[in-house]
């Protein structure tokens, strides 16, 4: 099974190498009994660039959504 670990933004090139931001992140703390991934969902408090682009074009949202927190425990 695949499971997401995390949500980047490329923010550009730096010396020939792509420069990520983590905007979401799953954190693992353990296994359950059945053998599953246990952990956190976090936001890193990181603002992606490309929603002032989505904003000019009508997108909205909570202001808060990118607050740095654990958004889930699973």
């Amino acid at each position: 099974h695949r499971r997401i670990l995390q949500i980047s933004e490329i923010q550009g090139v730096k010396d020939n190498a792509y420069v990520m931001k983590d905007v979401f992140l799953f954190s693992q703390t353990g296994i359950d009994e059945q053998g599953r991934a246990v952990g956190t969902f976090s936001c890193t408090g990181e603002r992606p660039f490309c929603l002032t682009r989505m904003e000019r074009y009508g997108a909205t949202w909570n202001e808060d959504f990118f607050t740095e927190r654990v958004l889930k425990e699973v």
